[in-house]
């Protein structure tokens, strides 16, 4: 017998019927009670983990957890450290995120009714996407009609530039966070005055495609200019910490990998009934050099160069 139960017969048999009869009442207010809700446990990130890191020691990233069972992954998930040792992962993760599941759709042949079911049916916070051109039209459409951008928070690569959300015209997700390309909003004088010749020239509006171009035949320009030729030793030698004044702003090609500094614009989706299209607001321009890998890290990560 429990030691509580005990001591509980005992003073009702030193104060009567009122103590036993409130005894009584306790323990059968005990037993209507729920059972205990049944928990599961499984790792969750404790620190931030850099993408494409290899989990060598697994437990200096991650810890067990206890969740209730009604609030178990529908995927896959890991429950011990042995499971994530030496895996790589592909993208960063941040402390107390839990991944829900993964989707890989064949390019150009997206099934857009199971995929979304799917994925409503894990329930996550959030959805990160990396889809374009056909396949996200496709999604978009049978994701507005289950309202799954109501219920998730979108985040996207490519996802605010015009080559892909001009056309899903006034069908656009609004309230996504995205990486874009805002030319319409970008009031800086270079900017605005390439936009006016551009338009001018071509009579339409340009896509980030259009400035990457542009700005890609700049820079080649400049190696050559710089390299006084077209030889190719000297055109490599050119680009290494090569300064290029851009629409876009300044850039550099980093001497120790080639990389451009050439940032992006993040921002949140918006649609603008006035032009029929989604377009972004709250945007920034980020500096490539604020979130690249910095030159030891690039090091480690491509050995081979």
């Amino acid at each position: 017998m429990k030691p509580k139960t005990m001591a509980l017969m005992i003073v009702a048999v030193g104060c009567g019927l009122a103590a036993s009869y409130m005894t009584s009442k306790l323990l059968a207010e005990r037993r209507e009670q729920p059972p205990p809700e049944e928990k599961i446990k499984l790792l969750v990130t404790k620190t931030r983990v850099p993408k494409n890191t290899v989990l060598k020691e697994p437990e200096k990233f991650f810890e067990v957890r206890e969740r209730a069972k009604t609030e178990e992954p529908k995927e896959k998930y890991f429950t011990e450290f042995a499971q994530l040792k030496d895996k790589r992962l592909k993208k960063e993760l941040k402390p107390d995120v839990q991944m829900v599941g993964e989707h890989w759709p064949t390019l150009g042949k997206i099934e857009p009714g199971p995929l979304v079911t799917a994925i409503l049916n894990q329930n996550p916070d959030a959805l990160y996407v990396s889809l374009f051109g056909s396949d996200w039209l496709a999604f978009v459409r049978e994701a507005q009609k289950r309202g799954l951008f109501q219920k998730t928070f979108v985040v996207g690569i490519l996802l605010g530039e015009p080559e892909y959300i001009d056309p899903l015209k006034l069908e656009a997700p609004e309230g996504m966070l995205v990486t874009g390309y805002p030319w319409y909003d970008v009031k800086t004088a270079g900017h605005q005055e390439w936009v006016a010749r551009y338009i001018k020239r071509g009579d339409k509006t340009p896509v980030l495609g259009s400035i990457i171009g542009y700005i890609t035949y700049l820079s080649v320009a400049e190696a050559i200019k710089k390299a006084g030729g077209t030889e190719t030793a000297k055109l490599v030698a050119a680009f290494k910490g090569l300064k290029v004044e851009t629409p876009m702003g300044p850039i550099m090609f980093r001497a120790a990998d080639g990389q451009s500094t050439m940032g992006a614009w993040v921002g949140t989706t918006k649609l603008d009934p006035q032009r029929g299209v989604g377009v972004m607001v709250n945007h920034e321009y980020v500096p490539g050099e604020k979130v690249l890998p910095t030159e030891d890290e690039a090091k480690k990560l491509r050995p081979a160069n």
